[in-house]
């Protein structure tokens, strides 16, 4: 099935050049508003992209399309592209905000809503992704299929998006985060940063291993390092008692700001 991006910012970008270093043989019809992402994208892999002149351009080549926009652009780009869609193109778009049923009432094709990840430019890490209700079975195994070329395809209810965005989709940026906070306390100690940062970073593919091909929990890595009366459980201790209710709060946060862009768009 061919297949079409609308959108090159990080993430189009990203779903093309997985496809194009996977299985996939075929070519990507892609456009982007800044036509500069758009040439970049293709001088990078000339023969595998074909630049469009517009988005009915895309619509019109790709049996899967990728919707990868700002949600304030989704609305108004989904009623133009509508006249040159069918009911059997499958839509696949990364706005978390905007309701299944919203896109479903604008387009006549079958509709994906999924949750990308920066860890898919590794071609790793969890996809949620929300089926709409004009999708097969036949269409939920070609498309799982399809979307192995970028992560693990996760399907989750809509109601619970929030939540698995959180897990999946901003969780790299709380874990950077941390560990940007580690490396600057490592630095404290004469440790100079990119030793810090190549250390944890090894830590965490590490710790990754663990949890998926060893099969441990996290709290089996917990008892297995943190020795009662150790050093470990000090500074767990210690951090317990700083970030308490830490994360908690970041839901929360994220929770209310999806709201108000529901409500209110981006600004």
């Amino acid at each position: 099935m061919s297949i079409g991006i609308i959108g090159t910012g990080a993430m189009g970008s990203t779903i093309a050049r997985s496809f194009i270093t996977s299985h996939y043989q075929g070519q990507i019809f892609v456009y982007n508003r800044t036509l500069e992402k758009a040439r970049a994208l293709q001088a990078a892999f000339p023969d595998r992209i074909v630049l469009c002149p517009d988005n009915l351009c895309v619509a019109r080549s790709s049996e899967i399309i990728f919707l990868a926009v700002k949600a304030d652009d989704a609305g108004d780009i989904l009623r133009t592209l509508t006249p040159y869609m069918h009911a059997d193109q499958i839509l696949l778009y990364t706005i978390s905000a905007m309701p299944i049923a919203e896109v479903e009432s604008i387009v006549p094709c079958k509709a994906v809503k999924l949750i990308p990840s920066i860890t898919h430019f590794s071609k790793a890490g969890a996809l949620p992704i929300v089926f709409g209700t004009r999708i097969t079975d036949a269409d939920r195994v070609n498309i799982s299929d399809r979307l192995c070329a970028i992560g693990i395809p996760h399907p989750i209810a809509e109601k619970s998006i929030r939540i698995y965005a959180d897990l999946t989709s901003c969780s790299p940026a709380f874990l950077a985060d941390w560990l940007q906070q580690f490396t600057l306390a490592a630095q404290e100690k004469g440790v100079d940063r990119k030793t810090a940062e190549f250390l944890l970073g090894q830590m965490v593919y590490g710790v990754g291993k663990l949890l998926i091909e060893e099969n441990l929990s996290l709290e089996d890595i917990i008892r297995r390092v943190a020795v009662p009366g150790g050093v470990t459980t000090a500074g767990l201790d210690a951090i317990h008692q700083s970030a308490q209710g830490m994360l908690q709060k970041a839901l929360d946060a994220t929770e209310a700001r999806q709201n108000h862009i529901a409500q209110y768009g981006h600004a």
